[in-house]
């Protein structure tokens, strides 16, 4: 007959192994590992389980080794000890008791407690649980297949979306949502780069069909290797509708704004013709020069509805090409084609809103008119530039003068008659710039700086800086 050290078989063992009375004494102990519990074993030998066992462990315990002896079988139970009792964390333990056919000598019976670190294991079910939790209550369809793509799991989400019971999914291949084709591809591309995400058509079990954003992950085992791929669907169809209603909505609204700044364009061309028509009717040469500057004028602001209508961009316009419009209008209205004039054109592609462009426009409109009929009168040589660039954020300068006679250093804005100088003043104000006269050189020149002119939501502009210019 083969003979066993079974004492030193339990001395192998992991768990620790305590011999306790049905009072819940403890009498003995077998133990390889003493650091296994949160203090030494030697330290319970007779000592009850009420004497090291903190509440509510204590009465489970009691009443397991009570159920344990009144059935006469084998129970278990499983309990964590916290933190402040063990050495860094909060450490479970698993406890089998079992009933022995012995009793000691005051006829008390005997049981043996077997207790095992399951820490790391119950560690793992919590996760495993908070992990299940999280996946069966997302609300985005989640699926789990194998290298083969046949389904391992879906969660409820995925159900509600296509329309599947769990059952009719698990062991089924997921060419049921997509074409074979769609899926080689994408696996291609998740085993070349480890993921994949993207827009694709997948089809309910009722056959619709419906636009996702699906994102695909390879997962692997403990050992590094492949083992499946997880999934995860939204069904984008709504957004993707409502995309195309928005884009149909603004494509009715810039077809809209450029009618209306067709117009707008048309209309003020019918008062610079009637003003046109009303002034040759006119002996008086000056009154017909006062219709011609409102030609001009008004001229300046079609050209902005002009460009506006020919932009792709409603909010701002390019103010580049419309200054080199405007300048050249003036040039060949006021002078010919065959003119003197050397014309220096320097802007940068600034953007400027229609409340900030307008008032700019009619403010260059009115400089460079005073520069061809007064400063460079008649069919004299001359020179004028336009320079126009940003200086920081939202803050631009405008450099604009010419060569010719100017005017007297006594002349100001604030004395002056000319209702042109009155109105560059005022449109400096309404752009809350400043504007500063060069006297150094001979001609007229000007530094203009400006901001772009705000618009409150109610439509009601932001009022002008009340610092006057120089």
């Amino acid at each position: 007959m083969i003979q066993l050290d079974l004492e030193q078989i339990i001395l192998d063992l992991d768990e620790i192994i305590f011999l306790v009375d049905e009072d819940g004494v403890y009498r003995q102990y077998w133990a390889k590992d003493k650091t296994l519990l949160w203090m030494p074993p030697e330290a319970f030998i007779g000592k009850s389980i009420a004497d090291v066992t903190p509440e509510p462990l204590c009465s489970d315990a009691l009443h397991t080794i009570q159920r344990v002896l009144h059935e006469n079988k084998a129970g278990k139970l499983i309990y964590r000890v916290p933190e402040s009792m063990s050495k860094d964390r909060d450490n479970w333990y698993r406890v089998k008791v079992a009933p022995l056919k012995i009793q000691d000598q005051a006829g008390k019976r005997l049981l043996l407690l077997i207790i095992g670190d399951c820490t790391e294991e119950e560690m793992t079910k919590q996760q495993s649980h908070i992990y299940e939790a999280l996946i069966t209550q997302n609300w985005e369809a989640i699926r789990f297949t194998d290298m083969d793509l046949t389904i391992q799991y879906v969660n409820p989400a995925l159900e509600r979306l296509y329309g599947y019971d769990q059952g009719e999914l698990i062991g089924k291949k997921i060419n049921l949502f997509t074409n074979d084709f769609a899926i080689d591809q994408i696996k291609q591309k998740v085993l070349a780069n480890g993921s994949w995400s993207g827009e694709t058509i997948h089809a309910r079990k009722d056959g619709t069909l419906f636009e996702v954003f699906l994102s695909v992950q390879l997962v692997y085992d403990p050992e590094g290797q492949p083992m499946g791929f997880i999934s995860q669907s939204k069904d984008i169809s709504l957004r993707k509708e409502t995309a195309s209603k928005l884009k149909s909505i603004i494509e009715e609204r810039e077809t809209l704004l450029r009618e209306i700044h067709h117009r707008v364009k048309n209309n003020l061309q019918v008062i610079t013709s009637l003003l046109r028509l009303q002034a040759s009717t006119l002996q008086d040469a000056n009154i017909k020069a006062i219709f011609q500057q409102s030609q001009y004028r008004i001229n300046a602001m079609s050209m902005i509805h002009e460009t506006l209508y020919r932009s792709a961009n409603f909010s701002n316009i390019s103010y580049d090409r419309y200054i080199q419009t405007l300048a050249n209008y003036l040039l060949l209205s006021m002078k010919g084609v065959q003119h003197k004039i050397e014309l220096d054109i320097s802007v940068e592609q600034v953007l400027l809103n229609i409340d900030t462009a307008v008032p700019l426009g009619l403010l260059i409109n009115e400089i460079m008119t005073n520069a061809l009929k007064y400063g460079i009168p008649n069919h004299q040589k001359g020179h004028i530039y336009i320079r126009l660039r940003q200086i920081v954020d939202e803050e631009y300068e405008l450099l604009i003068g010419d060569n010719g006679v100017g005017y007297g250093r006594e002349v100001t804005f604030q004395n002056t008659q000319s209702l042109g100088l009155k109105l560059i003043h005022n449109l400096v104000r309404q752009l809350n710039g400043s504007i500063d006269r060069n006297l150094r050189q001979q001609g007229t020149h000007y530094c203009i700086k400006f901001v772009q002119v705000q618009t409150l939501p109610q439509g009601h502009r932001v009022p002008a800086g009340e610092t006057s210019p120089s």
